[in-house]
């Protein structure tokens, strides 16, 4: 056989198989995504349960690394599609559940405030070594309460429920770039001051709009609705201070405690 026509031949075999293992290559890289699990910052020798779908899939003590913000990352051998995280602490005594899509999103991480006693959604990434998008406004805004009221009408005829209430809150999204939107005020828990008993709780409605546009200020306020049915024992002329819920987009929960109020009776 001629040289050179040997050395083209074996040179075209040669191509023809590395494209072949390279497309073979590129095949098993999409098609075994690696997600996972990342619990990062608050964490401090707290026992967490993590269940994947109703399975426990990691159950450990963990602290979080000061310096990486990681407690832990747990990689998940599962197909791509939505699946069920549950996330329990310290004997199921804080939890929290969310349903996510593990597609192009490889890894959901997740925090705890200890100040609060809650787990958020911290964030989410692509790719493990890229920064995590986040998935939670509070980090965004700062609210604080402004005032409140809460009283009684205790006129005959005493209706089922004669509790008012009002709760005036500030707001800011401290954020130049990102809008905040969708934060809603459902309730909240009225708290008798002197001994910290949860004596009812009042759902809210407002006029507000829901948004925060990057480094906006503004000013909320919260109505109590009234209900067909008793929701509490007015402690009248004692004082006691709201518990209020608040959530994000994403489903994370803040409470905000508020100062005291004096309940107020009028016969």
């Amino acid at each position: 056989m001629n040289f050179h026509l040997y050395s083209t031949l074996t040179y075209s075999v040669l191509i023809l198989l590395l494209l072949f293992t390279c497309r073979e290559s590129t095949e098993s890289m999409q098609n075994d995504d690696i997600f996972a699990i990342d619990l990062q910052d608050g964490f401090k020798t707290d026992s967490v349960k993590v269940s994947l779908d109703h399975e426990t899939i990691f159950s450990d003590t963990i602290t979080s690394n000061p310096h990486t913000g990681l407690a832990k990352r747990i990689p998940l051998n599962i197909p791509k599609g939505s699946h069920r995280i549950a996330i329990s602490m310290n004997n199921g005594n804080i939890s929290f559940e969310t349903t996510r899509e593990f597609l192009d999103i490889l890894v959901y991480g997740f925090l705890f405030d200890r100040f609060a006693g809650n787990i958020w959604i911290s964030g989410y990434t692509y790719f493990p070594e890229y920064p995590y998008v986040e998935l939670n406004d509070f980090v965004l805004t700062n609210i604080e309460f402004k005032s409140g009221e809460i009283s009684a009408d205790l006129t005959p005829p005493i209706p089922k429920d004669p509790i008012n209430a009002k709760i005036v809150l500030y707001l800011e999204n401290t954020s130049e770039f990102k809008i905040v939107p969708n934060l809603s005020f459902p309730q909240a828990d009225v708290i008798l001051d002197s001994t910290d008993q949860n004596i009812g709780t009042i759902e809210f409605t407002n006029i507000w709009d829901g948004y925060l546009l990057p480094m906006e200020l503004d000013s909320l306020e919260l109505y109590k609705i009234q209900s067909d049915s008793t929701l509490l024992e007015p402690p009248c002329n004692k004082f006691a201070y709201f518990n209020i819920k608040i959530i994000d987009r994403y489903d994370n929960v803040k409470m905000l405690t508020t100062d005291s109020v004096l309940f107020e009776c009028t016969y």
